[in-house]
């Protein structure tokens, strides 16, 4: 016993540090994942080549370097995940607009606001894309308003164009049943296109665009038949086109001279309205004897407007001596 006793006295941080070291194995066992379980002997084993090889120091570091990676294993095992910390140029509350939700990524709308766009090249949210287009509206100068307007704008925008809900503003009078767009001119509206796809421009009426002109032409007689006075007996009918416009010249021409000496072939625009006939020019287009060509006609401005179903028709008055042959006229229109 005596021979023991001074043993463990002289080897006594041996046999703990050896203590410890089985100790220490063994406690970590119910902490290690189960991949690392069988390595436990192996480490049982080498602490004891250890202290067979090296002595006492070793095994009481190496014990202690144990129990410390068993607290800190039972530590990570038990306490709460440690927070990532966000990427650089990123903050945790979403400042650059990044949220996670769940599995996915979502932008916020209000990392993209609709300034800012140029140079920009992040990506925007579909929602930011509208947000901008929408924007994009009423804002321009010369553009598009997207907005239904249910009245006239108050001062509105030449070349710009606006759009009338049709059930309160009609600039137009359209027929249609949707909204649609007009131009403003600087005095009057022309139809651009309606929401069914349908272009207007082409039906737009000619009084709702200023400036516009149209032309009627009639032969009053072939090349080879001599002129003579009388009044017109084929009229040229105004279409719905043509309502609200204004007679504003009248030209006329003969086909041959005939060798005529003197006089002028004259010629007055006639205007029938239902059973109504008027002039509509005060003096009528003088054609003289050595002249193929004549615009020298004073309109009356007070019977100078068509409507539709008008009856216009081409009289002559005079003619030279000896007769023109041949006689036509163009008559032309223009809204006011």
């Amino acid at each position: 016993m005596t021979e023991i006793g001074n043993f463990i006295v002289a080897h006594w941080e041996t046999i703990l540090g050896v203590l410890l070291l089985l100790l220490a194995t063994d406690g970590i066992a119910g902490y290690l994942p189960d991949k690392w379980v069988p390595y436990v002997g192996a480490v049982k084993r080498i602490a004891q080549i250890l202290l067979t090889r090296f002595g006492k120091g070793v095994p009481v570091i190496l014990a202690l370097m144990l129990l410390s990676g068993c607290a800190g294993l039972k530590l990570e095992e038990t306490a709460a995940p440690m927070p990532i910390p966000p990427p650089p140029g990123l903050s945790s509350d979403g400042a650059r607009g990044i949220r996670v939700e769940g599995a996915g990524v979502t932008v916020v709308t209000e990392a993209y606001d609709e300034a800012g766009w140029n140079g920009d090249n992040t990506v925007p949210t579909k929602d930011a894309v509208r947000d901008k287009i929408e924007t994009m509206g009423g804002t321009d100068t010369i553009g598009w308003d997207y907005t239904a307007l249910a009245a006239a704008p108050g001062t509105p925008v030449a070349g710009k164009v606006y759009r009338a809900d049709n059930d309160n503003w009609d600039p137009l009078n359209y027929a249609g049943t949707s909204d649609y767009f007009v131009m403003y001119t600087g005095s009057a509206y022309i139809g651009i296109v309606d929401l069914d796809g349908n272009l207007l421009v082409a039906g737009v009426p000619y009084s709702a665009i200023t400036g516009m002109q149209k032309e009627i032409g009639w032969t009053i007689k072939d090349a080879t038949v001599d002129t003579a006075i009388a009044d017109g007996a084929q009229a040229a009918v105004i279409p719905a086109s043509f309502n609200g416009m204004n007679l504003i010249d009248v030209t006329c021409s003969v086909a041959d001279l005939n060798s005529a000496a003197s006089g002028a072939t004259t010629v007055v625009l006639r205007r029938v309205r239902g059973a109504t006939a008027v002039d509509m020019t005060s003096t009528g287009v003088t054609i003289a004897y050595n002249e193929y060509t004549a615009s020298d006609e004073t309109v009356d401005t007070a019977n100078d407007d068509v409507a539709t179903g008008d009856k216009i028709y081409v009289d002559v008055n005079a003619v030279t001596s000896a007769v023109q042959k041949g006689l036509s006229c163009t008559a032309v229109f223009q809204t006011p």
